[in-house]
């Protein structure tokens, strides 16, 4: 799969999964916005990482169907995770700015 080709995939899916995660936080949702835009980062960042400290794993040995699942569940991983822990470290300012 060509390079950008795999990047727009994980940010889409990073994206998709921010939503999702900010959907199921309501308490620590950063707004549809800020939740795809944190989850594409997320799922690129964790597919990345993914790719450089473990290649085989990522599937740079393996076939194409292998590298591509790994990189959706990379990138659905990363972005639910940046999207929670963002909006946790969110909420958590909010509520001490309410004190």
């Amino acid at each position: 799969m060509a390079p950008w080709i795999a990047v727009c995939v994980q940010i889409a899916f990073g994206m998709f999964a921010g939503q999702m995660a900010g959907t199921w936080l309501k308490s620590f949702c950063l707004g549809p916005d800020g939740d795809r835009f944190v989850g594409g980062l997320g799922g690129v960042t964790a597919t990345q990482l993914l790719d450089a400290v473990a290649p085989g794993i990522a599937g740079s040995a393996g076939p194409e169907f292998v590298e591509v699942a790994t990189q959706l569940v990379a990138s659905i991983a990363g972005g639910a995770f940046f999207a929670a822990f963002f909006g946790v470290l969110a909420g958590g300012a909010d509520r001490q700015r309410a004190h």
